[in-house]
């Protein structure tokens, strides 16, 4: 059984939970006996795919920014990639996102995964790359939708049949740490924790005005925001406006600070509107982290019992949340215990084990 991947996604993202996906399964996959796997990327800069024996590419100008980098990149690994595709010499392909360059030449069956609807959601003015979507959706003989909420919106924005989507889950690559004790927190570190992307849909200003009378009664607790790049003018004038300039601080998005910040957080809060999968819950869970999350989209479907709940679009049913944690020793330790147990019901073994036999059922 060959399996031909494409480049798309280690081209343009670095770092990011649909790359993480991909390189997981990808590395995973390649041990299977049955399987043949190729992803011809020739150049990447993701951090991912460094120690992946499946896939071979060189870095590009890593430390240097230049107008065009990410477009030239791309059309350098699509010529690559179709390539590869045009010597018909795979049994299955599956492209890493959504661009339809390999719709007229590829001949073979094709998987695509779904991770979200966030475009058809909240960025419909970007009709070409609906269009984009659209036609690998329609081109694909068989779709992996991340979540059961995944697989509805599929239905509904673009009225696929139940029988073609398949829903696969992912999970966390952060190793359980199983450490209960609340003591081991550092008390000297009082904060909450943010993960990723603050823009649109994240719903990160409501959420921080939400939670800013609660630092205010307490000014030794502060609001941690890792990754998703460095505060913005707009953002540190609202938290200057807020006056909560000096409680709100930035760090990089790394493995290794993720897991300090995980480890040593009052608890990780995902204010988040939409999301197809969520794997910081997983992150957060696997550390020991006890988790703050709206109640809407995939959220729930993810975390399960193991995670607080509140209306994302009541500022108020955040608040509580915040404030009843917070005070709350008890229920951070059941928390931490229920994240435990939840987090071992996702693995990438299960995810590619899963795909493995998605591919089987095609051929």
């Amino acid at each position: 059984m060959k399996i031909l991947f494409d480049h798309q996604i280690f081209a343009f993202q670095n770092y990011g939970g649909i790359s993480r996906y991909f390189a997981e399964i990808i590395n995973l996959l390649n041990d299977y006996q049955d399987v043949s796997l190729s992803c011809p990327v020739l150049f990447s800069n993701n951090e991912y795919i460094k120690s992946n024996g499946a896939i071979r590419a060189h870095s590009f100008f890593k430390n240097s920014d230049f107008k065009g980098k990410g477009t030239l990149i791309q059309n350098i690994d699509a010529a690559f990639t179709s390539l590869s595709i045009l010597k018909n010499d795979h049994d299955i392909f599956h492209p890493t996102y959504y661009h339809p360059y390999h719709v007229r030449i590829n001949k073979k069956p094709m998987v695509l995964t779904c991770l979200d609807l966030i475009h058809e959601i909240y960025i419909q003015n970007d009709i070409n790359a609906l269009k984009m979507k659209r036609k690998v959706l329609e081109r694909a003989t068989k779709i992996i939708a991340i979540s059961k909420h995944t697989k509805n919106d599929l239905m509904k924005f673009y009225n696929i049949p139940d029988w073609k989507i398949e829903v696969i889950y992912l999970a966390s690559s952060f190793q359980v740490m199983n450490k209960l004790n609340e003591t081991s927190r550092n008390e000297s570190q009082n904060y909450f924790l943010y993960v990723g992307k603050r823009n649109l849909y994240k719903n990160f200003i409501p959420f921080t005005e939400a939670i800013t009378q609660l630092l205010h009664k307490h000014r030794d607790l502060f609001l941690f925001c890792a990754g998703g790049g460095k505060f913005d003018n707009e953002e540190l004038e609202l938290f200057k406006s807020l006056k909560i300039e000096n409680q709100v601080r930035y760090y990089p998005g790394t493995d290794e600070s993720l897991h300090n910040l995980y480890s040593n957080a009052i608890a990780f809060v995902y204010p988040s509107l939409y999301e197809g999968f969520g794997i910081p819950l997983l992150e957060a869970m696997s550390c020991g982290c006890p988790v703050l999350a709206s109640n809407t989209s995939s959220l729930p479907e993810v975390g399960g019992d193991a995670v607080l709940y509140f209306d994302p679009l009541k500022k108020d049913s955040i608040y509580y949340a915040a404030e009843l944690i917070l005070n709350d020793s008890y229920l951070r330790n059941d928390l931490k215990s229920k994240g435990f147990e939840r987090v071992r019901e996702f693995t990438w073994e299960k995810t590619a084990l899963e795909t493995h036999a998605l591919y089987k059922n095609i051929l």
